[in-house]
Order: C-alpha cells, then structure tokens, then sequence
C-alpha cells in the first residue's frame, strides 16, 4: 500500500477540497503537515455550515480559526427549538467580525435563525442575501439599501414574516435582479402590485404560493420588461392572466 505521507501537498489538497467542514477540521488534527494543509485558503471559499446546529460560540470559533479575506459564501444554519441565546448561530458582533475578516464575501445564507435581537449589521460587500424560514423584528430592512448597495439577490423563501412594510424596504433596492418571495403569506395584492412597478431591473421573480392575481400579471407585464423568469405556482390566476403576461412578455419563462 502507497504511504499517503509521499504525496505532495497539492494532491493532499485535492483530496481535501471534497471533505465537508467537519471532517475537514478532524483531517486538521492528523498532523502538523496536514493541519498546515487544511488551513489553505482554497479550501474554504465556499463554507456550508447547515449540516451542523452550531450554537454561536462555535459559529465564531470556526470563523476565528479559518475564515480570512478569501471567503466567498457562507451558509448557517439554526435551530428554533433551542433559546436564541443558546443556539442562534448569529450576533452583531459576529457579523461584524466577519466583515472585518472576509472583505469579499459576496453570499450569505441563513436558515431557521432567530434575528429579532439583531440590527442590519450585514457585510456591504453582499451581492446575495438567502433567508430560509428566518424571524427579524419589524421593518429589520429598512436600511438594507444603503448598507448593502450591491445587492442583486434576495431570497426570503418559506418566511412567514415578510409583509407588505417589509416590502416597502424592500423595493428601495432598486438594482435587485432576482427576488424570491416564495410562500411569504403575508403579502397580498397590494404588496406584489408595489413589487412590480418599482423593481424593475427584476429578471426573475419567484412568487409561488403567494396572493398574485390576474390584476398583478397585468403590472408584471407592463412594467418588469426585463423579467425572464415568473414562478406563480398555487397563485389566484385564470388562462386570461397567463395570456396578458405572455404577451407582454416574449422573452418570459413561466
């Protein structure tokens, strides 16, 4: 058997680079050689923390210890079942520490998390913003736009909280190309009629199971010229609808 020891570093490193975080760290504490290996930038562009119920003090940990100016996208993921203190994988503070350390991170995604205790603290580097079934305190984007300028997607599928006044901030991000509102309840004609006529460098649009009507399609049609892709599933609308907004709309995938 080939001794694993006689392999350069950059087939080691290749190995590696299919290791999911956990066993990522575990292969760390081998040796000092592959911990040194462990620690390349390459290996943690790209960090998916859902598989793991971190609780914040690990969050950080992992951050302090591997994170640096090279990351690029970052996915966490929390646990409603537990106390925010206890299990809510995110702070200010640490969010703050993570703009400091990775400068370029562009994707941030978080799922079950509690944010009701946190201000709008996000890295302004984003470019994508993912909230999976996430709670905030009321008008928590109101400054969105401006701490976060470079923003072209948001996510907040599966987010019973979202309402119209989070809509309201919302469509001051006036250079947001893709938004995803998936089964966001709360927002009804008037909410996705505001959607239509004030975003409009939309190119796609993701409204499933939400209150759109034939009336929106009619506003979609007319003023999301640039819309390319419009997911209605489980929405309020007839055959007189979908043929407004095909019309309208040539280049659309429904």
């Amino acid at each position: 058997m080939a001794n694993f020891d006689l392999l350069p570093d950059n087939i080691i490193l290749e190995v590696l680079n299919y290791l999911p975080v956990k066993e990522l760290c575990i292969a760390g504490r081998v040796c000092r050689r592959w911990r040194r290996i462990t620690r390349d930038y390459t290996l943690w562009r790209h960090v998916d923390l859902t598989p793991y119920r971190l609780d914040l003090k690990k969050t950080w940990k992992v951050i302090r210890s591997h994170f640096s100016e090279c990351l690029i996208s970052l996915k966490l993921r929390g646990d409603f079942n537990m106390p925010i203190k206890d299990k809510n994988p995110v702070s200010d503070a640490m969010l703050v520490d993570l703009n400091e350390r990775c400068p370029n991170i562009r994707h941030i995604t978080l799922q079950n998390c509690k944010l009701q205790n946190l201000e709008m603290k996000l890295p302004p580097s984003l470019t994508s913003i993912e909230l999976y079934q996430c709670y905030w305190k009321p008008r928590w984007f109101k400054h969105l736009h401006t701490m976060v300028p470079n923003i072209k997607c948001l996510i907040l599928e599966h987010t019973s909280r979202v309402d119209n006044f989070d809509l309201d901030d919302v469509c001051k991000i006036t250079g947001l190309e893709f938004l995803n509102l998936n089964a966001c309840y709360r927002i009804n004609e008037k909410g996705l009629e505001k959607i239509a006529k004030e975003l409009i460098n939309l190119q796609t649009l993701e409204i499933a199971h939400c209150n759109c009507t034939d009336l929106i399609l009619h506003h979609i049609s007319r003023h999301l010229t640039k819309l390319e892709t419009l997911n209605i599933r489980n929405s309020k609308v007839t055959d007189s609808g979908i043929s407004t907004i095909v019309s309208g709309l040539a280049i659309l995938s429904i």
